[in-house]
């Protein structure tokens, strides 16, 4: 049981973390060039992304979670820990420092 508490309350960790993300993503790439915006992170997650007709599609991942948003800027692959990033809008690429 304490197994499947600590599972589920990393998947909340990974979902809040994965959406309070992909929101400044799409804020940082609808305001353009040069701008940015730090934000703490409470888990380990990954970001893979996918051009397509119609944009790109990213990919939050953590070890046993999943999320895929849409995107009109490219995104630079991350993988990001826990701790504060830094996510830039840099010509038209999104691109993630550590703090």
């Amino acid at each position: 049981m304490k197994d499947s508490a600590q599972g589920n309350a990393e998947m909340l960790a990974f979902r809040s973390d994965a959406l309070s993300l992909a929101d400044a993503m799409s804020e940082i790439c609808a305001l353009g060039n040069g701008n940015g915006r730090e934000l703490a992170l409470g888990s380990e997650l990954s970001i893979e992304s996918e051009k397509t007709g119609e944009g790109v599609l990213a990919r939050f991942s953590s070890k046993n979670a999943t999320l895929v948003r849409g995107f009109y800027c490219e995104i630079e692959d991350a993988k990001l820990g826990r701790g504060v990033v830094y996510i830039e809008n840099e010509k038209g690429v999104l691109v993630f420092r550590g703090r």
